[in-house]
């Protein structure tokens, strides 16, 4: 009988360590054809507070100082307490792909930035528009 259940402790295990890999496994793979972003951009270098965006912009922190020049980029790198709330400055805005932007999780995009790189965030959307635009095609 020990042997028994020796071979159902062996097999549970297997089944287990099976599992266990399986998991880790799935967060390896590749994007699929079908996931609505296929291009390849650089990480940006978190730090704490909200991203900004501007045309013509840059930055890989997406900092005031140094605002990141696609509202998806900043989207695609937001995260809670980083970059979460997105400033973006006055200007057309225009996309490549299928859509213009594309929002998959929790952020909080303020348009009208006036784009000053120190001081204190204004906001003036009359002064300021910030216009997505689908091209007539989005």
């Amino acid at each position: 009988m020990k042997s028994g259940k020796s071979v159902v402790a062996f097999a549970l295990g297997g089944m287990l360590l099976l599992g266990t890999l399986l998991c880790l496994s799935s967060g390896l793979s590749s994007a699929s054809p079908m996931d609505p972003v296929s291009y390849a951009s650089p990480t940006p270098t978190p730090h704490p507070g909200p991203a900004f965006v501007k045309p013509g912009g840059t930055g890989l922190g997406c900092t005031q100082s140094d605002p990141c020049g696609s509202i998806q980029y900043a989207i695609d790198y937001s995260y809670p307490g980083y970059g979460d709330v997105i400033y973006i400055a006055g200007g057309v805005y225009t996309g490549t792909g299928p859509s213009i932007i594309t929002i998959t999780k929790n952020v909080t995009l303020y348009g009208g930035w006036d784009g000053a790189p120190t001081g204190e965030v204004v906001r003036d959307p009359d002064t300021y528009p910030t216009i997505l635009d689908g091209e007539g095609e989005r």
